[in-house]
């Protein structure tokens, strides 16, 4: 018997709350400072707070992601160069326990993987439950949960073979979804992600997939665990 892929991430969950300050979220504003020093980006970061608080500008925006061909799911996404208005984290944080659920259904639909910079390597997961027992372990707590989806990824990469010689391959990377549970910080009256300040940055990485080389001449298939 076939089991639907609705039935395993309720319908109720897929939609969204309307938020109302969304119709503002296209207006333009001053062009942040990246790639450089912590003071220079909040520095830069600050026009833009006055701006958004003076607009109304959300810090925020909705996501539409696909889970097959058939279901897709919403989230609201937090935008880069961009602080959190007190309205866009009172919103988000009453919205927490539905993203939450949405997040534990892709931990245990994928190859799911806990990282952050305090660890060696990533860490394998099977559940939620086995993220917060880590999380436990570090005594931390996220405020909020922010999920993004990155596409197929497509490149040519050189690959030492067994003769010490380097071949060519096709790189072939699978879509998957990054989890990242955040905290935040007050600034200039709004919020912004606490990644400056924090080394921890939990991050889970879904796949949906398994990631494979591909030699351009011979079309050997290498896959991830080939390589591990």
């Amino acid at each position: 018997m076939q089991t639907s892929t609705k039935s395993y991430l309720p319908e109720e969950l897929c939609k969204a709350p309307d938020y109302h300050l969304a119709e503002n979220y296209p207006k333009d504003l001053p062009e942040v400072e990246t790639g450089s020093t912590k003071s220079k980006y909040l520095d830069s970061l600050a026009p833009i707070s006055a701006v958004q608080v003076f607009e109304d500008i959300p810090g925020i925006k909705k996501s539409t992601f696909s889970l097959d061909t058939e279901t897709s799911f919403e989230v609201w996404t937090i935008l880069p160069n961009r602080v959190l208005l007190p309205e866009d984290l009172e919103f988000l944080k009453q919205d927490k326990l539905r993203v939450e659920s949405i997040a534990k259904q892709l931990v245990e639909i994928g190859d799911s993987w806990l990282n952050s910079k305090i660890f060696d390597k990533k860490i394998k997961v099977q559940n939620w439950e086995d993220i917060l027992r880590v999380l436990d372990k570090y005594e931390y707590s996220y405020e909020l949960i922010d999920i993004v989806e990155s596409p197929y990824k497509i490149s040519r990469t050189n690959l030492q073979n067994e003769i010490s010689d380097k071949a060519k391959y096709w790189s072939v990377s699978p879509p998957s979804w990054n989890i990242s549970l955040k905290k935040t910080r007050s600034f200039n009256g709004c919020y912004i992600v606490d990644d400056y300040n924090s080394s921890y940055n939990f991050l889970i990485e879904v796949g949906i997939g398994i990631p494979f080389l591909k030699n351009i001449q011979t079309g050997e298939v290498i896959t991830r665990e080939n390589l591990e």
